[in-house]
């Protein structure tokens, strides 16, 4: 069970960059979704925080699955048909 929390762990640290960039990506050229919402985990990483985006408004938190799934917020939503559209939350 220790070896599968380990590797559990290591995915989820390996999901932060490739989040960040599909984000990048996503503000920068648009979604096929209608809408999505970039959510924000100050707690994953070990404190650093991190970052994610969904399709819905209901957190279910990457960083964290099953034991804390609904830490985390909106910080932004993208609307998918126009580029570039994006509405702060901060």
């Amino acid at each position: 069970a220790v070896a599968k929390e380990e590797a559990l762990a290591d995915m989820r640290k390996a999901f932060s960059p490739l989040s960040d960039q599909l984000m990048s990506t996503v503000k920068r050229f648009g979604s096929p979704a209608e809408r999505l919402y970039q959510f924000r985990c100050p707690m994953a990483l070990g404190g650093e925080g991190a970052t994610w985006i969904q399709g819905d408004k209901e957190t279910r938190n990457p960083y964290y699955g099953d034991s804390m799934l609904g830490c985390g917020s909106v910080i932004d939503t993208l609307a998918g048909a126009a580029k570039n559209e994006v509405h702060n939350h901060e």
